[in-house]
């Protein structure tokens, strides 16, 4: 299977005879597995670019392939030739799902206070967190009827948490919808992926930046590049109609922080699923979504071959595989400044639950979420 790089910039994508993902040069020439092709990284194509030919010999500090890397991409690039997109995903995700709520009593205490044909699941999460993807699959997968709200939360699947029980949606006012009879199903994203997907699709949010270096946290000056994010035009709430963060840090910080708290556990009965573990291992991701909601399945398990999102074209599965099973893509784009500043301020209790990792700028502290 071979597909061109997102922004079609002429080098191509293929896997090759030994199973490795591998770019071939846009002259054409395919490289020799053993000694000259270069795995996918985390770079642009247009940066790989010449980097690799017949005549290349392995990669060193000083070769100039390595240039527009930052330190942790270098790094990696030099001690090891990636996996398939799959066997990646492992090492950077586990070797399990994490939906966050699954076994802690939250679906016990939804089921036990939600009468049977009022139950159902509906998506919630930032922009660029797949609550689309998950649309598509309980649709395809899990059955709730009489109650198939399955594209958005009563309160808006973007919106803050602020938003519930101070807002419906449109397409939803008038159908006397039970805010509490919804299940909740927040999509989160890994960070670092996260952020390089906001610069592509900014949605809502506006903050001072170029595409030429993107994400960036912070100014010349050393002081944070603020997010405006305008949730609702309409809505003059104070918590969340209008509201400017920090930054991006600071905005994946509280938006998923109000959902994690522990305060709100109790009363308010929701999971907290990956994107990572919708995409590697999507069936037994919605299984236990459908199954903790009180859904029941439609039959042998369906997936999407195409992405499911209307923005624009995300290059399909295999290229999402790809993009978000890889280390080196995990941190494209970014500064060295930016990326410590990233393993300073994210929250490291969230990202410890989650799985996720530091950026690892720092020996040491890309092997878990608690650095």
């Amino acid at each position: 299977m071979v597909f061109t790089e997102d922004g079609g910039g002429g080098d191509i994508v293929y896997k090759s005879n030994d199973g490795v993902w591998r770019i071939r040069p846009e002259s054409g020439e395919q490289p020799s597995p053993s000694t000259d092709a270069v795995d996918v990284g985390g770079v642009s194509s247009s940066s790989l670019r010449g980097s690799v030919t017949s005549n290349s010999s392995p990669l060193s500090p000083s070769d100039p392939s390595t240039e527009s890397l930052n330190s942790v991409q270098a790094r990696l690039r030099l001690t090891h030739v990636h996996d398939t997109p799959h066997q990646e995903s492992v090492r950077m995700y586990g070797e399990t799902t994490i939906t966050l709520g699954l076994d802690d009593g939250t679906c016990e205490r939804y089921k036990s206070s939600v009468p049977p044909g009022r139950r159902y699941a509906s998506p919630a999460g930032l922009f660029n967190t797949g609550t689309n993807l998950l649309t598509s699959l309980l649709e395809m997968n899990c059955d709730f009827a009489p109650n198939n709200h399955h594209f958005q939360v009563p309160w808006g699947k973007h919106n803050p948490l602020a938003a519930r029980n101070t807002h419906t949606p449109k397409m939803y006012e008038g159908k006397g919808l039970v805010v509490s009879d919804c299940l909740p199903i927040v999509m989160v994203k890994d960070p670092l992926t996260w952020m390089n997907s906001m610069c592509k699709n900014r949605y809502a949010a506006n903050w001072a930046h170029r595409h030429v270096s993107c994400p960036n946290f912070l100014d010349p000056d050393g002081s944070q590049i603020p997010v405006k994010v305008v949730f609702q035009p309409e809505v003059e709430h104070p918590e969340w109609g209008h509201k400017t963060y920090p930054g991006l840090v600071g905005m994946w910080n509280e938006w998923y922080g109000d959902y994690i708290s522990d305060s709100i556990n109790e009363d308010f009965p929701r999971l907290i699923v990956r994107y990572e573990d919708l995409l590697f291992r999507p069936e037994d991701t919605v299984n236990g979504i459908c199954t903790c909601a009180g859904g029941t399945s439609k039959g042998p398990f369906k997936t999407l071959q195409t992405a499911a999102k209307s923005h624009g074209n995300t290059g399909g599965k295999e290229a999402s595989m790809i993009k978000y099973g890889d280390e080196e893509r995990r941190v494209v784009g970014y500064k060295d400044e930016d990326l410590k500043f990233f393993d300073e301020n994210i929250d490291r209790r969230i990202m410890g639950l989650l799985g996720y990792k530091l950026s690892g700028i720092e020996e040491g502290t890309g092997g878990g979420g608690e650095g």
